[in-house]
């Protein structure tokens, strides 16, 4: 049953950020009570939410062709048959997957530097975006951030501010993603926020700076994604901030995909939102043993995705004890990359060194720290070469992640990347140090 206190904090929160309200308040009211209904009934929530995306599918120039050899009963008892749509397929050619008539004017377009190195350009509508919001806010919630937390997270660009955080609610503090980890470290102590947000290895820095500070910054929660939370991490960080770390399994492509229990720590899916799958490397389907994550967005009727390789592998998990009834996978591996060792020894994340722009001139990248102060941005071009305006924007990016400490970049084209040993494209590998 909903609170009224649960309500009141996101209908604030949803006033605050736009005129989208009512639609995301309908979307967090309904997804917040899904959560809690019966295996059978989230079943057939997301069947019917399926059947509108292979609706939507069937007019889209990449599924059209393939989607007409199958009837939507036949998918819906078993979308195994299906082919799998891997990252380079949605790189190749991204507006293939617009539905038909679109008015693309009206979509959200965001480019992503590819959690495995494939950069992406993906479009998103309106409810797509409305909804996301709201589930953001519903996990938020299960955690148990309030409206009066000071909430930081690390940004590129600072939003203008809420108007009624001068009031104390909804108040955000942007930490800047490339600064040094030392004056990051003094920000978050002279501020002092309830709930730090990061990418692990992140997290992991700024514990390792308060422990050798003496543990002058405690927190009220940490909340954790973008990268694998291995067991030590979570450890050093709850010891090191005194609070519980939570954590979210998301993609650009889809969305939030899982989140943990906060009274387990298994993830429950959020099947209203996504359809997974675990199969092995033949696209079977597992039940049991760790297996490759496909995921069918169930929300984006603009861009739709079916049997989607995210990249990642995981097993599936048991009903979880808190009585939620949604499904669970017990384990995510994969998506973790080097930190990198500066010429100074200082240590940073391979997030603080990923291009952000120019990736229209890329197929494929992947940046090996050869030495402290050499790197090598090998890369599979989307022309017959890569423009110098773009090599120099690439090497200041990684020279801007480093610091501005004193490093060179070489330029390496290939024809092709060869995968890991677990099927994933790294995109950043230190030959200094190991996860």
């Amino acid at each position: 049953m909903l609170g009224h206190v649960s309500v009141l904090n996101f209908i604030i929160h949803s006033l605050i950020m736009d005129s989208s309200f009512f639609q995301r308040l309908k979307i967090f009211l309904s997804i917040r009570q899904q959560q809690w209904q019966s295996k059978e009934d989230l079943e057939k929530i997301q069947m019917k939410k399926l059947l509108e995306t292979l609706n939507s599918a069937r007019k889209t120039k990449f599924y059209g062709g393939a989607l007409a050899k199958f009837k939507n009963n036949d998918l819906l008892d078993d979308l195994s048959h299906f082919p799998i749509t891997s990252k380079t397929d949605l790189s190749a050619a991204p507006e293939d997957f617009l539905r038909s008539s679109l008015d693309k004017s009206k979509l959200i377009v965001e480019t992503t530097s590819g959690s495995t190195g494939i950069p992406k350009k993906l479009f998103f509508d309106s409810y797509t975006t409305n909804y996301r919001a709201a589930l953001l806010a519903m996990i938020q919630l299960e955690f148990g951030r309030s409206p009066f937390d000071l909430y930081a997270e690390v940004s590129l660009k600072t939003p203008p501010p809420f108007p009624l955080s001068s009031l104390g609610l909804y108040r955000k503090l942007y930490l800047p993603l490339l600064d040094d980890e030392e004056k990051t470290f003094s920000t978050l102590n002279e501020k002092k926020p309830d709930i730090l947000a990061w990418y692990p290895s992140m997290l992991t820095m700024m514990a390792k700076i308060n422990d050798d500070n003496g543990n002058p910054l405690k927190l009220k929660k940490a909340f954790s994604g973008g990268e694998l939370l291995t067991g030590p991490s979570r450890k050093l960080i709850e010891d090191s901030f005194s609070c519980q770390v939570f954590n979210q399994y998301a993609a650009t492509e889809v969305g939030a995909i899982a989140f943990e229990c906060p009274e387990e720590h298994s993830f429950h899916i959020n099947s209203n939102s996504a359809l997974v799958e675990i199969v092995d490397d033949q696209g079977n389907p597992k039940e049991q043993g760790v297996g490759r994550i496909i995921i069918t967005s169930l929300i984006n009727q603009s861009m739709p995705l079916i049997r989607y390789d995210i990249g990642d592998l995981g097993s599936w998990g048991g009903e979880c004890s808190c009585g939620r009834g949604l499904p669970t996978l017990e384990s995510i591996s994969g998506r973790a990359d080097d930190l990198v060792v500066l010429p100074s020894g200082k240590v940073r994340s391979a997030r603080h060194i990923i291009p952000l722009d120019f990736l229209d001139s890329v197929k494929q990248y992947q940046i090996i720290q050869e030495s402290e102060d050499r790197f090598t941005f090998r890369y599979v071009p989307a022309k017959s070469s890569l423009s110098q305006k773009a090599q120099e924007y690439f090497e200041n990016q990684i020279r801007t992640g480093c610091l501005g400490e004193d490093i060179h970049v070489d330029f390496e084209s290939v024809d092709s990347i060869k995968r890991g040993k677990s099927g994933k494209l790294r995109k950043v590998i230190s030959k200094l140090t190991k996860k």
